[in-house]
């Protein structure tokens, strides 16, 4: 109760997460990814599906499964490509006897001939993230 009105959201979220509260720079920083998170979930499908469903009545649980179910390679699941590629990596390291460095620089080269975008990194409509820009602006 005693942070109420003292502290901004996004201080109270760096308390949690981190244990200790934030410096002007870290709020600030907070205050730009939570605004962010908070503008493109209105754009993003699954929020969509979770709202629509939702307004079926049903309770909160089955409508964000519906929003969890709507994650697919374009959206929201290219996380677990990026997963496997970073997993093979690994593997490959271990196997070849290869530093974790150096395979990764060889996978970025695999990717930069081939001309594939690496799974996780970039955005399926922007070929440059507005967000981003204004991120690294305050970082």
């Amino acid at each position: 109760m005693d942070l109420i009105g003292k502290y901004s959201y996004a201080g109270i979220t760096y308390l949690v997460w981190r244990g200790e509260f934030p410096s002007t720079e870290q709020s600030q920083m907070m205050e730009a990814l939570l605004s962010v998170c908070i503008e493109h979930s209105l754009n993003s499908p699954s929020v969509d599906v979770v709202r629509f469903v939702a307004s079926c009545g049903v309770p909160l649980q089955t409508a964000v499964s519906a929003g969890v179910s709507a994650f697919g390679d374009w959206y929201g699941g290219t996380i677990e490509q990026s997963a496997k590629v970073l997993q093979d990596g690994v593997k490959a390291a271990h196997a070849d006897g290869k530093s974790l460095q150096a395979t990764a620089e060889a996978i970025l080269n695999q990717y930069t001939q081939s001309r594939e975008k690496l799974p996780g990194y970039g955005h399926p409509t922007h070929t440059a993230d507005p967000r981003t820009k204004k991120l690294l602006e305050v970082a």
